[in-house]
């Protein structure tokens, strides 16, 4: 018999964005808070983007429950940072006025 105060099924891990950060140091890349406000405009969208990124390996379970599958995922998931990061980078300097 399930009660209120049972836990939810699986286990649930919530991880800050600085664990975020500690797993995935590209992450620190994304930030967009030092731009001039026009240029924010254009890296806001990467930065929330690549937070999904880094939240959905999270979101796969707690590190070390299925370890071979979240190794490759995790393998995955800093490529596609750095891919996300290599665009970011492409779309400001394309935001930049002409000298």
């Amino acid at each position: 018999m399930k009660t209120s105060i049972d836990p939810p099924l699986g286990p649930v891990a919530i991880f800050p964005p600085s664990e975020r950060v500690l797993r995935f140091p590209s992450l620190e890349f994304f930030r967009y808070d030092h731009l001039p406000p026009h240029l924010q405009a254009v890296a806001l969208p990467f930065y929330n983007l690549a937070q999904d990124v880094a939240r959905t390996w999270f979101d796969q379970g707690v590190p070390g429950e299925r370890c071979a599958q979240m190794l490759g995922r995790e393998d995955q998931t800093s490529l596609a940072l750095q891919k996300l990061l290599e665009a970011k980078d492409a779309a400001v300097r394309a935001a930049l006025p002409l000298k």
